[in-house]
């Protein structure tokens, strides 16, 4: 399917999101909205690297219509999905055709389209003879102007993140009161705050990139070039984007920044977005993570989780098949693991015999140490068994959490060589009855 090309694919896409098993999501208040919010956000990808394939569930084979169509559609997927649960939660046993009801009213508030607002509850109350058609048309080609087209160089980007972030954060927010409430009955300035809100958060996340390009004392032309295509695909105002231009020339400082973005779930984002930017050009200088770390301490941060979003930005980097131009990512992750290596060392050093009680209950992680000092890597199966040991040294020094994520690759090695000196080839000979 082509949304762009095929005018009934919204209709196609919500058909086959409502009649989807589902478990209904029902909340209790804001707070439980909020933390389902983040955890939802963070689980399907809006918060991260990318977006977990939504299509695939629905018997979808997106991708095999071209890059920019799945992306729309995929997007669309998760947060028809969402908007979903949360009618099926709040409205229990309401028809599948009021369900698609709601979801279109939700795409309306999402692409700002009050004439589909007003179309859609006159056909609510039977005041209008019309169907559902039109307004389903419309919306989609709504939603298909919006969405990033076939070549655009933000498509599939690290940074393309920073967009469907800000359309699912204002999706969930309109998504809750519209499942809770009937047709016509919605507080409509509420809407329209998180329509606002949702604005700011873009434009605070791209103000936060602009305080980190200048954070060197310049802005160097990939970072400009970024800056453009964010403030362009973003939609900013002309306003929004003279404020922009003024910040390259004052930028706002770490405390500013701190006080303006005070939810936790956009924070979190903020900090792993700087960290895709401070890459665009090569490398992450000495100022640019001085700022970066600066503003996530400013948040409250602990340094291993700030230090766990800067490995997951490089993650996403490697990823993404069309690299930025100047940018080695070899040695970008070859710089990077000398930071990460050099950090693991002190801890295990500092942390030693701790961490190798811990091991001495763990016959599979001990045996597998042993064959890393000796050169012999085990077999798959042994490694597996092994992983999951290996997180649990989190409970020891939570430190290492972020160390055992990658599968080992770093901290296995490390363990081998900074363990006491029971680890030796020579402590294993005998009976051991630890192992």
């Amino acid at each position: 399917m082509k949304p762009r090309a095929d005018k009934t694919w919204l209709a196609q896409l919500i058909r086959a999101v409502t009649e989807a098993e589902r478990a209904p999501v029902a909340l209790g208040d804001h707070a439980a909205f909020k933390a389902w919010q983040a955890a939802e956000l963070a689980q399907r990808g809006f918060a991260a690297g990318a977006l977990t394939d939504a299509l695939a569930p629905l018997g979808w084979s997106g991708r095999a219509q071209g890059f920019a169509d799945y992306c729309l559609l995929n997007a669309t997927a998760h947060l028809l999905s969402l908007g979903d649960a949360l009618v099926r939660g709040s409205q229990p046993g309401l028809p599948r055709l009021h369900r698609a009801h709601r979801l279109l009213d939700m795409l309306a508030w999402l692409v700002d389209d009050p004439g589909a607002r007003e179309a859609l509850e006159r056909l609510d109350r039977g005041t209008d003879d019309g169907d559902t058609r039109t307004v389903v048309v419309s919306l989609g080609g709504r939603l298909a102007e919006r969405a990033l087209e076939p070549g655009h160089p933000l498509l599939g980007h690290p940074f393309h993140q920073l967009l469907l972030y800000g359309d699912a954060w204002l999706f969930t927010e309109i998504a809750w009161p519209v499942a809770l409430a009937p047709h016509g009955e919605v507080d409509e300035a509420a809407l329209v705050r998180a329509q606002g809100e949702a604005g700011v958060t873009v434009y605070e996340a791209i103000s936060a990139c602009v305080a980190l390009a200048a954070a060197d004392g310049r802005v160097d032309g990939d970072e400009r070039r970024l800056l453009d295509a964010l403030t362009e695909a973003a939609g900013l105002d002309d306003t929004e984007r003279a404020m922009l231009k003024g910040e390259v020339a004052d930028p706002p400082t770490v405390e500013a920044l701190a006080a303006q973005i005070s939810d936790p779930a956009q924070q979190a984002f903020v900090v792993r977005l700087l960290f895709l930017t401070a890459f665009i050009n090569g490398d992450l200088d000495d100022a640019e993570r001085a700022f970066v770390e600066g503003l996530a301490a400013a948040f409250g941060h602990d340094p291993a989780v700030t230090q766990r979003a800067e490995y997951e930005a490089l993650g996403s980097y490697q990823a993404f098949a069309a690299l930025p131009v100047g940018l080695s990512l070899s040695g970008l992750i070859a710089r990077a693991r000398r930071r990460l290596t050099g950090r693991l060392e002190g801890l295990l050093q500092s942390n030693a015999v701790r961490i190798w009680d811990e091991v001495k209950e763990t016959g599979e992680l001990a045996q597998l140490l042993l064959r890393e000092a000796a050169g012999e890597p085990g077999s798959p199966e042994q490694r597996e068994r092994a992983m999951a040991q290996l997180k649990d040294l989190a409970r020891v020094v939570p430190a290492l959490a972020i160390f055992a994520a990658p599968g080992g690759s770093i901290l296995l090695p490390l363990l081998a060589k900074h363990l006491p000196i029971d680890l030796r080839p020579s402590s294993f000979k005998g009976d051991d009855p630890a192992i």
